[in-house]
C-alpha cells in the first residue's frame, strides 16, 4: 500500500483514523479548510448562512502533524472534489484507498445541507474512488437501522440516518467498493476525553448537566453505544490497511451502558463539583403523546419535539458489533470525555448558583 486518501480528516472521526494510519503509508487528509480545520469563526459563517442551527455546536482543531499526513484542500458537494482538472488526475494517479470519513453528524444540521453533504458528497468520493482505481472504504453509522424523528422535517435523527442510508446505497453501487463500515457514537479519547468536536452525546451530556433535561423521551434501559475515537479510529484504519472487504460494526454493541446508568454517573460526576443534578423522568412515548403534548403547552412541545429529533435513534437493543473485544472501561472513557467538555466549554468553572 502506498496512499491513502482519508476524507474528513480534520473531523472527529476523520482525525482518530489519520492518526491510527502508521509511518510507511502515505496519508492524504481532504478537508474543506486544509490543514486549519473548523473554526470557531467558520462556525459563526455558516451560521449566518444558514447551514448550521445553532453557532457554538463545537469546532474542529486543526489537522494532524506527521511527515506522512499531507493535506489536500478540497469539496466534496463541487465536481472532482472542488479540484482542477490536473489537480484531480494527479490526486487520482496517487491514491490506492480512500476512507470516506467526512460528513455531516450533528443532528441539528439542516435537510438540504446534510443531504448535499452526506448523499451528493458520497457519490463524488465514491466516483472519484473509482477513476482511481481505488479501495473504497464508506464510513457509515451503527444506528442505521434505526428510526428517528425529526423537527417538521427540517433536521433531526430522521433526516441524518435518511441521509446515511442514501449514501450506503451510493457507496454500494461503486464498483471499487471494499467495506461499509458502521461506527457508534463516536466519543472521546481513551486516554484523556479529548475530542476535536462536540456532537449529539455531548450535547446530551451538556444538557443534563446544565440541569436543561427534566424528562427524557425513552426507557432508563435504553442503550447508549459510544466508543472512544482513537479505538473507532485504529479499527477503520486496521480494516483498510488488511484489505477487509465486506461490513464492519464499530459498536460497544451488548456492552453499551443503559442511559438510567449514564444518569447515574453524570449526578455524580456534577456532585464532586458541588452541583446538583436533578434526575430526568423516563417517560413513555404513550405518555408523552396523551399527557404532556395536550397539556405541556407550544413551549414544552417545542421542547419534546427537539428531544426527540436528538435521541429517537436510541434503542434497547445492543447494536451488532464485529468486535471481538470491547474496552471494559466505557464508564471511564465517558467521565474522561465529559471532563474535557466541561473545561472546554467553561462549565467546570462557571460561577452559577447550585440547585436545590
Amino acid at each position: 500500500m502506498r496512499c491513502v486518501l482519508v476524507t474528513g480528516g480534520t473531523g472527529l472521526v476523520g482525525s482518530a483514523i489519520v492518526e491510527a494510519l502508521p509511518l510507511g503509508v502515505e496519508v492524504l487528509s481532504l478537508t474543506r479548510h486544509g490543514a486549519t480545520g473548523w473554526t470557531d469563526e467558520d462556525a459563526r459563517e455558516l451560521h449566518a448562512a444558514g447551514a448550521l442551527v445553532s453557532a457554538g455546536a463545537g469546532h474542529v482543531v486543526g489537522g494532524c502533524e506527521a511527515a506522512h499526513v499531507e493535506h489536500v484542500r478540497g469539496d466534496l458537494t463541487q465536481p472532482r472534489l472542488g479540484l482542477s482538472s490536473a489537480a484531480y488526475a494527479t490526486l487520482a494517479a496517487r491514491v490506492d484507498v480512500v476512507i470516506h470519513a467526512a460528513g455531516v453528524t450533528d443532528y441539528t444540521t439542516p435537510r438540504a445541507v446534510t443531504d448535499a453533504i452526506n448523499v451528493d458528497g458520497t457519490r463524488t468520493v465514491a466516483r472519484f474512488a473509482e477513476d482511481a482505481g481505488a479501495a473504497l472504504y464508506h464510513v457509515s453509522t451503527g444506528y442505521i437501522g434505526a428510526q428517528g424523528a425529526s423537527v417538521r422535517g427540517r433536521f433531526g435523527a430522521q433526516v441524518y440516518l435518511d441521509s446515511k442510508r442514501a449514501a450506503e446505497q451510493v457507496a454500494g453501487a461503486c464498483r471499487t467498493l471494499a467495506a461499509i463500515v458502521r461506527p457508534s457514537l463516536v466519543f472521546g479519547h481513551s486516554r484523556d476525553g479529548s475530542a476535536s468536536s462536540f456532537q449529539g452525546l455531548h450535547r446530551l451530556i451538556g444538557l443534563l448537566l446544565e440541569n436543561q433535561l427534566p424528562l427524557l423521551p425513552f426507557a432508563a434501559a435504553t442503550r447508549v453505544d459510544y466508543l472512544p475515537r482513537d479505538l473507532v479510529g485504529r479499527a477503520i484504519a486496521e480494516c483498510a490497511l488488511g484489505g477487509f472487504t465486506g461490513e464492519l460494526w464499530v459498536t460497544a454493541g451488548a456492552h453499551a451502558p443503559t442511559f438510567g446508568r449514564v444518569v447515574e454517573l453524570l449526578r455524580a460526576f456534577a456532585g464532586e463539583r458541588g452541583r446538583h443534578i436533578d434526575p430526568p423522568r423516563f417517560v413513555t412515548q404513550e405518555m408523552i403523546d396523551r399527557l404532556l403534548r395536550p397539556m405541556g403547552g407550544p413551549a414544552l412541545a417545542r421542547r419534546i419535539e427537539l428531544l426527540l429529533a436528538l435521541t429517537s435513534h436510541l434503542v434497547e437493543q445492543p447494536l451488532p458489533s464485529s468486535l471481538a473485544a470491547v474496552p471494559p472501561e466505557l464508564e471511564a472513557v465517558l467521565l474522561r470525555g465529559t471532563a474535557h467538555w466541561a473545561q472546554r466549554t467553561g462549565w467546570e468553572a462557571a460561577p452559577e448558583a447550585v440547585a436545590t
